[in-house]
């Protein structure tokens, strides 16, 4: 009798062991695809959006470009002070020393190819470059002009931009966020099945022009420059949205 009684508490103890374990393996499975999103039937929308904002800035950027002998301390000195004659007229027109900045600095030696014999080094090249941000673009040919009538032998294009773009980003991501729930929704709609949590958002920008006036300012200006518009930019984002299907 006692046999009998110990045979069954051991059946039911390895079948109570047995119920535990796979309702512990079920709970973890089900732990697991509730944490995971990877385990989550699942379907992805991409969207756009974008705004529209008027560019505050325009840049430039200018070189003095010295070349000569072999007295290198000598054409340093001269590039110093070409530049800084530019960069009091600068100064001059309102264009704040925050808004000036070293973009370039380098000495570069000459050499001389002889088949007769080693290349030898008969002078050096001083090139010093600055990027400059003007604000006021009713000045910003005019002072194209006077950086060259100054001596500057080497000026980029200027381009238009704006400054911080924070805010209008923000309000470009939301409407990308907007219209890819819209669109996620249209998507539900024609596929019945409801739409789920959302699971993830990932961003990109989309390619902006880059305004520009003129190719180059380096073969000379007399007078005042010409007019200048900054236009408008369109800012966009693009999102990649991943929803749950319920």
């Amino acid at each position: 009798m006692d046999i009998k009684i110990r045979n069954y508490l051991g059946l039911a103890a390895i079948f109570a062991l047995l119920v535990a374990g796979f309702s512990t393996a079920s709970y973890v499975r089900s732990f697991s695809r509730s944490l995971d999103p990877n385990n989550v039937r699942s379907f992805t929308v991409t969207a756009e959006g974008s705004t529209i904002a008027v560019p505050d800035t325009a840049t430039f950027t200018f070189g003095i470009i010295t070349e000569g002998g072999l007295d290198v301390a000598n054409l340093q000195k001269n590039n110093s002070e070409a530049s800084d004659k530019i960069l009091k007229y600068l100064n001059d027109q309102g264009v704040g020393k925050e808004d000036i900045k070293t973009s370039n600095y380098s000495i570069d030696p000459r050499y001389v190819f002889s088949n007769a014999g080693p290349s030898r080094i008969v002078g050096f090249t001083v090139n010093q470059s600055f990027r400059v941000k003007v604000k006021d673009f009713a000045k910003a040919s005019d002072i194209l002009a006077g950086v060259v009538e100054r001596g500057a032998n080497n000026v980029s294009q200027l381009s238009f931009d704006i400054e911080d773009r924070t805010k209008l980003e923000q309000k470009a991501r939301k409407k990308a966020i907007e219209n890819a729930k819209e669109k996620a929704k249209d998507i539900a709609g024609a596929g019945d099945f409801r739409l789920g949590q959302l699971l993830s958002i990932e961003e990109s920008f989309a390619p902006e022009p880059i305004f520009r006036v003129a190719d180059s300012f380096a073969g000379g200006i007399g007078g005042g420059g010409p007019g200048v518009e900054g236009g408008s930019q369109e800012i966009n984002i693009v999102v990649t949205v991943r929803y749950g299907i319920e």
